[in-house]
């Protein structure tokens, strides 16, 4: 007797769920999104620092200069009051012009006008001023003066600026004084020129002195 077995092989083909591959799908995108946000915002965070470093670089920048400005302006003002002191006890009515010319020619940073208007100087801005009719604080060019700072001249001769104090050598200043007697008086009139460029910074200061 012959027995016949019949065996069938079965295959189970497991096919892949559609709904499953949309999620993974889903999910890849997302992180790939989200990845590009985040370096986005890095880079908006990365240029908004720069952007406030650069800013308070400015910031500093504008305070130093506003520091050096106030301070070369006090200095400034300081020694046009130091000039105005010397001026004020020396350049009076009640002394001769002959002697209070001597005292302009020895003291350091005052100079004679008349100087300047003899050698037709280019600080004097009139050649045919008439000290009765117009200040000498209308006839000094105080840009020509400024432009030629550390090279001003009177015939040949250097000016000599005054310092301020032996503790700020640069703050420095020079006095143009018209001395001249009339009827009844000694008029004694002077233009003062400080500078002050401490620190790089460059601030200038005319003023009128005079017993008019």
């Amino acid at each position: 007797m012959v027995f016949i077995t019949q065996i069938t092989w079965g295959f189970s083909m497991r096919k892949n769920n559609p709904k499953h591959t949309n999620v993974a799908a889903s999910l890849q995108n997302e992180n790939g999104s989200t990845l590009l946000v985040t370096l986005i915002v890095l880079i908006l965070i990365t240029f908004m620092g720069i952007a406030g470093v650069n800013t308070a670089v400015t910031d500093l920048r504008i305070t130093r200069n506003y520091l050096i400005h106030k301070e070369n302006l006090a200095l400034a003002d300081a020694a046009v009051n130091h000039a105005a002191v010397w001026a004020d006890d020396n350049i009076r009515s009640d002394v001769l012009s002959s002697v209070m010319a001597d005292l302009i020619e020895n003291k350091d940073g005052f100079y004679d006008v008349v100087a300047l208007w003899d050698a037709d100087s280019d600080y004097f801005k009139e050649s045919d001023w008439n000290r009765n009719l117009s200040p000498i604080w209308n006839q000094i060019d105080v840009d020509a003066v400024v432009a030629d700072w550390d090279t001003l001249e009177i015939n040949g001769e250097t000016i000599t600026h005054a310092s301020f104090s032996s503790d700020e050598p640069d703050t420095e200043y020079v006095v143009f004084v018209c001395i001249y007697s009339t009827d009844e008086d000694i008029i004694g009139e002077a233009v003062v020129i400080a500078r002050s460029r401490k620190n790089g910074g460059n601030v200038i200061i005319e003023a009128g002195l005079g017993n008019r």
